[in-house]
């Protein structure tokens, strides 16, 4: 099974692992990726909804059991969870630069920790097609082009993790 494992998580632990405080770091990167999760949640409902609903909203996070067990545990749900939860707020921005690209890309990280997080990108593209991201509607032609940048994200990371597995 381990030719089938989420390259992501190994990764963020491997400059660490000559340490001989490897367990230490490890917890300490996990638990700043715990941390970005909550924040990650809290800036999307803020956007969303408003700041009680988002203060609200992380400390329900932070108080769930399967939450708190998978955070102490060197599992990949966490990282993911953190970078679906960015995808999301960067889609719905609209101040950013290049927003589409970036919700693409970091769905593709969240499918590079955990691969059924790869789910995120169909559902990515259904919220682009049904307008649920943004307030004003989008032409057809600014709905394609957004589709291409999402799945133009999407693959560059995919592209070299396939590159990387194929040699």
């Amino acid at each position: 099974w381990e030719e089938i494992r989420p390259p992501l998580l190994p990764l963020l632990f491997s400059p660490f692992s000559l340490n001989k405080q490897y367990i230490f770091y490890a917890e300490l990167i996990l638990f700043f990726i715990t941390l970005a999760c909550v924040c990650a949640l809290y800036a999307l409902t803020k956007r969303l909804f408003n700041q009680t609903i988002a203060g609200l909203s992380a400390l329900l996070l932070t108080v769930n059991s399967v939450f708190i067990l998978e955070s102490i545990q060197f599992h990949t749900a966490i990282l993911a969870l953190f970078f679906m939860l960015l995808s999301l707020y960067l889609l719905i921005r609209t101040d950013l630069k290049h927003p589409y690209f970036l919700a693409g890309f970091t769905a593709a990280l969240a499918f590079l920790a955990r691969f059924p997080s790869g789910l995120l990108y169909p559902a990515i593209i259904a919220m682009v097609l049904m307008n649920l991201h943004r307030k004003e509607q989008q032409t057809w032609s600014e709905k394609k082009e957004a589709i291409f940048k999402i799945t133009l994200g999407f693959l560059i990371p995919l592209f070299i993790f396939a590159i990387i597995n194929i040699t």
